[in-house]
């Protein structure tokens, strides 16, 4: 997949406006507890950096670089070791949620409401994909452990959802 084409799967997420708090997905308060984070699983040569996962910023319409992620084999053991064939996915978009954020406004609601975020997050993915005509797998067959290790989050603050493969037609099975 070029890279071109996962901004335009990402669009729906995203402000629609740069710098404003307003995002393109419903959120409990307006809190936005879900991060965002899409990984390259294969040599995408329109991938547009050496590192292969990138934090989406979703006010700021930009990417951040996540360092140290050049060599992406602990990420593809930790998501794709699963028993069962899935098939090559070219992308791995990981949905996780920042705890701190959640509980400090919605205290023990703030996980339930993190949770439908994510979900709203993952449909309009679905849907955009199905226009741009790419194939979409939800995934949750991973120790969240080794998948917080592989993009270097703290565990004890993310909480990784689900991971979402993305590739072409005859990518996933």
């Amino acid at each position: 997949i070029k890279f071109s084409k996962i901004q335009e799967l990402i669009l729906p997420i995203l402000s629609s406006k740069k710098n404003s708090h307003k995002r393109g997905y419903p959120s409990g308060g307006a809190l936005y507890p879900a991060e965002v984070f899409i990984c390259s699983l294969t040599d995408n040569e329109s991938w547009p950096c050496p590192e292969k996962i990138l934090h989406i910023l979703p006010n700021s319409r930009e990417f951040e670089i996540v360092q140290g992620t050049q060599v992406i084999d602990d990420l593809k053991q930790a998501v794709l070791s699963a028993p069962g064939n899935i098939g090559n996915p070219s992308i791995a978009i990981v949905y996780a949620i920042y705890i701190p954020k959640t509980l400090f406004k919605y205290r023990y609601r703030g996980y339930r409401l993190a949770l439908m975020e994510v979900g709203s997050i993952y449909m309009l993915i679905e849907l955009r994909a199905k226009q741009l005509g790419l194939r979409c797998r939800l995934w949750s067959a991973y120790t969240d452990t080794m998948l917080n290790k592989a993009i270097g989050l703290n565990p004890t603050l993310f909480f990784p959802m689900c991971v979402h493969f993305i590739g072409e037609q005859h990518d996933l099975i």
